[in-house]
């Protein structure tokens, strides 16, 4: 179902990604490849310490609940958009060209950019941070310089591509199942049942912990397409979401079960409390490397998708600003604008899932040397617009989903107005795939 481009510019090595055409019959793999990648990017120490926030908020019966919804959710998200990705191997910011437009599509990269260079430069803070604390008094511990040379190792893969991503998320992935099934195997002896199933003082409702699952990676399911167009076909993209999503239930149970046996508000404090010796550093290194190098890694794709440069040198450029923002500690200042700009991406998703599966173009999504582009879709354009700037505004539920059904709603609505009167959304003259 790929329209496949020849290679006009061959790989000088193995840094050569597709970033802009979609990825030959040849180099498609089957699920279990991406099954170890999907599920490295949605483990971080985020997701333990996500695992920990529900153990303060939630009794033990209502968290179970909420991993287990909140899981489901989320891979039914991963698979609808990563289907598309399989379907046409392409990128995320790429497929953004028919709904958007090719003008429209940049600005879809550039968000997309902005958006996961900053969080890639915060996830290299909180990497230096968590380092300094389990090793306190190392030379290479410090926050500062863990932050550099954890920001510079996370970006080696990134740089590489897919390629380098499974490599290590195969072996990742299982060491840090096997890490956190120990962690909450002791839990569960140390700390008996008992004080597993302790009660918060004031339980928070299932709604929220189901809200607070969905948050910890929504973003990572809507930016599926980027690494799902490396499997055979959708069947296998499901399948690599559902065994990914099994080992996130896993993290987010066993860090949930850490801090309630060990009877501390962090998921650090709970590992050290539990006598897991070094294992906390194996956790911290695999979970956060195997998921930040992603934030690069989708980052440069959208980079590309503006201007032609090889995206292992875009890679570099990102990775390289991005530990320097982290290590003059300057990220605080602009994660809220990070996550004001955050809801702006889900609609994107929306729209392009709406525009593929609903209003009647799946076949029209087609990205070889002939295919043309018309230059902006407005009605995609406001859509983003209007769904964000009310997402921004609804104090309830989770941003990104919120934004995300919104852009969905408003765009099929608004769609499907246009073409009962009889009236383009799109403008601009029309371009070829291969032209900027």
């Amino acid at each position: 179902m790929t329209d496949s481009v020849p290679n006009t510019n061959p790989p000088e090595d193995l840094l050569y990604d597709y970033p802009t055409e979609p990825v030959p019959p040849e180099d498609r793999r089957g699920w279990l490849s991406l099954s170890f990648v999907t599920a490295g990017l949605a483990i971080a120490m985020s997701t333990l310490y996500t695992g920990a926030t529900l153990a303060t908020l939630l009794t033990f019966q209502d968290a179970i609940i909420a991993i287990i919804c909140g899981s489901l959710f989320l891979l039914v998200m991963a698979g609808v958009m990563g289907g598309i990705g399989a379907d046409r191997g392409v990128t995320f910011s790429v497929l953004a060209r028919h709904a958007f437009g090719r003008s429209g599509s940049k600005i879809v990269g550039l968000i997309w950019a902005i958006t996961l260079t900053g969080w890639y430069a915060y996830q290299s803070g909180f990497f230096g941070q968590t380092i300094s604390i389990i090793f306190p008094d190392g030379a290479l511990t410090q926050v500062s310089v863990a932050t550099v040379w954890g920001g510079l190792l996370m970006m080696t893969t990134a740089i590489v591509g897919f390629k380098a991503l499974a490599v290590l998320s195969t072996i990742a992935a299982p060491i840090i199942l096997f890490v956190c099934l120990w962690g909450a195997y002791k839990a569960l002896v140390i700390g008996g049942f008992e004080a597993v199933s302790s009660v918060p003082a004031e339980p928070a409702s299932i709604g929220l912990g189901i809200t607070i699952v969905i948050g910890g990676w929504i973003v990572g399911a809507i930016m599926q397409p980027d690494v799902s167009r490396y499997v055979t076909n959708r069947r296998a993209n499901w399948i690599a979401c559902a065994l990914a999503m099994v080992v996130f239930a896993i993290a987010l149970f066993s860090g949930m079960v850490m801090v309630k046996a060990a009877g501390t508000e962090t998921i650090m404090e709970a590992m050290v409390g539990l006598g897991l010796g070094v294992m906390p550093l194996f956790i911290v290194i695999l979970a956060q490397w195997t998921s930040n190098d992603n934030n690069l890694y989708s980052a440069s794709l959208g980079v590309t998708n503006i201007c032609d440069i090889p995206k292992w040198k875009v890679a570099i450029f990102l990775g390289v600003v991005a530990t320097l923002i982290a290590y003059f500690g300057v990220t605080g200042f602009f994660v809220p604008f990070l996550v004001f700009l955050g809801i702006f991406v889900p609609p994107i998703g929306g729209i392009i899932a709406v525009d593929y599966y609903l209003l009647g173009k799946r076949e029209a999504y087609t990205f070889g040397p002939t295919t043309q582009y018309r230059q902006w879709n407005l009605v995609a354009i406001g859509t983003v617009v209007v769904a964000g700037l009310i997402s921004s505004q609804i104090q309830f539920g989770v941003g990104a989903f919120n934004s995300f059904v919104l852009g969905a709603a408003i765009y099929a609505a608004a769609m499907t107005v246009f073409a009962k009167l009889n009236i383009s959304p799109y403008v601009g003259s029309e371009t070829l795939h291969g032209d900027g």
